[in-house]
Protein backbone atom coordinates (compact mmCIF):
# COMPACT_ATOMS: atom_id res chain seq x y z
CA UNK A 1 0.00 0.00 0.00
CA UNK A 2 1.45 3.61 -0.75
CA UNK A 3 0.00 6.61 0.38
CA UNK A 4 1.79 10.04 -0.44
CA UNK A 5 -0.07 13.28 0.54
CA UNK A 6 1.15 16.48 -0.16
CA UNK A 7 -0.25 19.97 1.37
CA UNK A 8 0.77 23.24 0.00
CA UNK A 9 -0.53 26.18 1.76
CA UNK A 10 -1.98 27.84 -1.61
CA UNK A 11 -4.35 25.27 -1.94
CA UNK A 12 -6.61 26.90 1.11
CA UNK A 13 -5.67 24.62 3.40
CA UNK A 14 -7.08 26.02 6.79
CA UNK A 15 -6.55 29.62 6.96
CA UNK A 16 -4.36 31.47 4.76
CA UNK A 17 -3.97 35.26 3.96
CA UNK A 18 -1.51 36.10 1.78
CA UNK A 19 -0.28 38.60 -0.51
CA UNK A 20 1.79 40.04 -3.55
CA UNK A 21 2.03 44.05 -3.98
CA UNK A 22 2.99 44.73 -7.02
CA UNK A 23 4.97 48.06 -7.50
CA UNK A 24 4.03 51.28 -6.96
CA UNK A 25 5.18 54.63 -7.79
CA UNK A 26 5.21 57.91 -6.74
CA UNK A 27 6.37 60.53 -8.70
CA UNK A 28 5.90 64.51 -8.26
CA UNK A 29 7.03 67.08 -10.92
CA UNK A 30 7.23 70.80 -9.34
CA UNK A 31 7.99 73.39 -11.55
CA UNK A 32 8.84 77.14 -9.35
CA UNK A 33 8.70 80.43 -11.35
CA UNK A 34 9.57 83.50 -9.14
CA UNK A 35 10.03 86.37 -11.62
CA UNK A 36 9.33 89.79 -11.75
CA UNK A 37 9.35 91.07 -8.03
CA UNK A 38 9.54 94.95 -7.48
CA UNK A 39 11.70 96.72 -5.58
CA UNK A 40 11.57 96.10 -1.92
CA UNK A 41 9.19 92.52 -3.11
CA UNK A 42 9.55 90.00 -0.37
CA UNK A 43 8.64 86.74 -1.82
CA UNK A 44 8.55 83.24 -0.77
CA UNK A 45 7.29 79.94 -2.64
CA UNK A 46 7.43 76.45 -0.75
CA UNK A 47 7.11 72.96 -2.26
CA UNK A 48 6.51 69.95 -0.36
CA UNK A 49 6.26 66.42 -1.68
CA UNK A 50 5.36 63.47 0.71
CA UNK A 51 5.45 59.59 0.30
CA UNK A 52 4.24 57.37 2.48
CA UNK A 53 4.32 53.27 1.31
CA UNK A 54 2.77 51.13 3.88
CA UNK A 55 2.43 47.09 3.21
CA UNK A 56 1.37 44.02 6.01
CA UNK A 57 1.48 40.85 4.62
CA UNK A 58 0.38 37.68 6.98
CA UNK A 59 -0.09 34.10 6.57
CA UNK A 60 -1.42 31.47 8.84
CA UNK A 61 -1.22 27.99 8.04
CA UNK A 62 -2.49 25.30 10.54
CA UNK A 63 -2.68 21.70 9.07
CA UNK A 64 -3.66 18.58 10.75
CA UNK A 65 -3.46 15.07 9.28
CA UNK A 66 -4.04 12.09 10.15
CA UNK A 67 -3.30 8.54 7.99
CA UNK A 68 -3.82 4.99 8.61
CA UNK A 69 -2.33 2.32 6.64
CA UNK A 70 -2.57 -1.66 7.20
CA UNK A 71 -1.03 -4.24 5.24
CA UNK A 72 -1.69 -8.26 5.69
CA UNK A 73 -1.30 -10.96 3.97
CA UNK A 74 -1.25 -15.19 4.85
CA UNK A 75 -3.60 -16.85 6.90
CA UNK A 76 -3.82 -19.77 4.39
CA UNK A 77 -4.38 -23.27 4.94
CA UNK A 78 -3.20 -26.69 3.99
CA UNK A 79 -4.29 -29.77 5.43
CA UNK A 80 -5.90 -33.03 5.39
CA UNK A 81 -3.53 -33.87 2.74
CA UNK A 82 -2.31 -37.38 1.31
CA UNK A 83 1.19 -37.71 -0.38
CA UNK A 84 2.18 -35.08 -3.24
CA UNK A 85 3.62 -31.90 -2.44
CA UNK A 86 1.79 -29.29 -0.19
CA UNK A 87 3.16 -25.66 -0.52
CA UNK A 88 1.91 -22.31 1.16
CA UNK A 89 3.86 -19.12 -0.22
CA UNK A 90 2.63 -15.86 1.33
CA UNK A 91 3.94 -12.63 -0.32
CA UNK A 92 5.53 -9.11 1.34
CA UNK A 93 3.29 -6.68 3.60
CA UNK A 94 4.26 -3.16 2.88
CA UNK A 95 2.90 -0.07 4.05
CA UNK A 96 4.59 3.23 2.18
CA UNK A 97 3.43 6.89 3.88
CA UNK A 98 4.68 9.93 2.34
CA UNK A 99 3.75 13.37 4.53
CA UNK A 100 4.54 17.03 2.88
CA UNK A 101 3.28 20.18 4.39
CA UNK A 102 4.65 23.24 3.00
CA UNK A 103 4.70 26.51 4.78
CA UNK A 104 3.41 29.90 3.34
CA UNK A 105 5.24 32.32 1.28
CA UNK A 106 4.62 36.33 1.36
CA UNK A 107 6.35 38.43 -1.64
CA UNK A 108 6.71 42.21 -1.97
CA UNK A 109 7.78 44.04 -4.70
CA UNK A 110 6.57 47.61 -3.68
CA UNK A 111 8.42 50.50 -4.48
CA UNK A 112 8.06 53.79 -2.10
CA UNK A 113 9.16 55.80 -4.98
CA UNK A 114 11.53 57.46 -3.37
CA UNK A 115 13.61 58.67 -6.42
CA UNK A 116 10.92 59.94 -8.72
CA UNK A 117 10.81 63.55 -7.50
CA UNK A 118 11.57 65.70 -9.99
CA UNK A 119 11.81 69.82 -9.06
CA UNK A 120 12.60 72.78 -11.17
CA UNK A 121 13.12 76.35 -9.63
CA UNK A 122 14.00 79.57 -11.22
CA UNK A 123 14.01 82.82 -9.62
CA UNK A 124 14.43 85.99 -11.93
CA UNK A 125 13.79 89.76 -12.24
CA UNK A 126 13.71 90.72 -8.74
CA UNK A 127 13.68 94.41 -7.91
CA UNK A 128 16.22 96.42 -6.06
CA UNK A 129 16.35 95.70 -2.34
CA UNK A 130 14.18 92.55 -3.45
CA UNK A 131 14.10 88.99 -1.74
CA UNK A 132 12.77 86.24 -2.83
CA UNK A 133 13.12 82.41 -1.26
CA UNK A 134 12.05 78.82 -2.86
CA UNK A 135 11.66 75.70 -0.17
CA UNK A 136 11.81 72.20 -1.60
CA UNK A 137 10.59 69.59 1.26
CA UNK A 138 10.99 65.86 -0.35
CA UNK A 139 10.47 63.09 2.50
CA UNK A 140 9.11 59.44 1.85
CA UNK A 141 8.87 56.40 4.05
CA UNK A 142 8.35 52.95 3.30
CA UNK A 143 7.04 50.53 5.85
CA UNK A 144 7.10 46.62 5.43
CA UNK A 145 5.66 44.06 7.68
CA UNK A 146 5.61 40.07 7.26
CA UNK A 147 4.65 37.65 9.53
CA UNK A 148 4.26 33.54 9.25
CA UNK A 149 2.57 31.00 11.13
CA UNK A 150 2.77 27.52 10.67
CA UNK A 151 0.68 24.86 12.87
CA UNK A 152 1.63 21.21 11.68
CA UNK A 153 0.02 18.24 13.20
CA UNK A 154 0.58 14.87 11.76
CA UNK A 155 -0.49 11.85 12.81
CA UNK A 156 0.49 7.90 11.26
CA UNK A 157 -0.30 4.83 12.40
CA UNK A 158 0.69 1.71 9.86
CA UNK A 159 0.35 -2.05 10.40
CA UNK A 160 1.86 -4.32 8.47
CA UNK A 161 1.82 -8.48 8.80
CA UNK A 162 2.37 -11.73 7.02
CA UNK A 163 2.10 -15.01 7.51
CA UNK A 164 -0.62 -17.04 9.85
CA UNK A 165 0.11 -20.03 7.54
CA UNK A 166 -1.07 -23.92 8.72
CA UNK A 167 -0.25 -26.89 7.54
CA UNK A 168 -2.00 -29.75 9.43
CA UNK A 169 -3.31 -33.47 9.28
CA UNK A 170 -1.82 -34.21 6.11
CA UNK A 171 -0.22 -37.48 5.43
CA UNK A 172 3.27 -38.20 3.19
CA UNK A 173 4.69 -35.92 0.84
CA UNK A 174 6.28 -32.90 1.07
CA UNK A 175 4.79 -29.65 3.51
CA UNK A 176 6.01 -26.43 2.88
CA UNK A 177 5.19 -22.92 4.30
CA UNK A 178 7.30 -19.56 2.69
CA UNK A 179 6.53 -16.08 4.28
CA UNK A 180 7.37 -12.96 2.59
CA UNK A 181 8.59 -9.44 4.58
CA UNK A 182 6.11 -6.96 6.26
CA UNK A 183 7.51 -3.60 6.35
CA UNK A 184 6.58 -0.06 7.13
CA UNK A 185 7.81 2.84 5.89
CA UNK A 186 6.79 6.49 6.33
CA UNK A 187 8.13 10.10 6.05
CA UNK A 188 7.09 13.28 6.78
CA UNK A 189 8.14 16.40 5.78
CA UNK A 190 7.69 19.62 6.93
CA UNK A 191 8.76 22.65 5.12
CA UNK A 192 9.03 26.60 6.75
CA UNK A 193 7.23 29.58 5.74
CA UNK A 194 9.11 32.41 3.93
CA UNK A 195 9.18 36.22 3.30
CA UNK A 196 10.57 37.80 0.14
CA UNK A 197 10.63 41.65 0.48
Amino acid sequence: MNIKQKIASATAIAAMVASVVAPTTFAATNTVHVTGGGAFSHTKAVVKNTSTNSVNQSNTNVVNTWVGAKAKTGGNTSSFNTGGTNSITTGDATNSVEVSVTGGTNTNRSSCGCDNNSNTVTVTGGGAFSSSKAVVINSSSNSVTQSNTTVVNTGVWTSASTGGNSSSFNTGGNNTIGTGDASNEVGVIVGGSTNTN
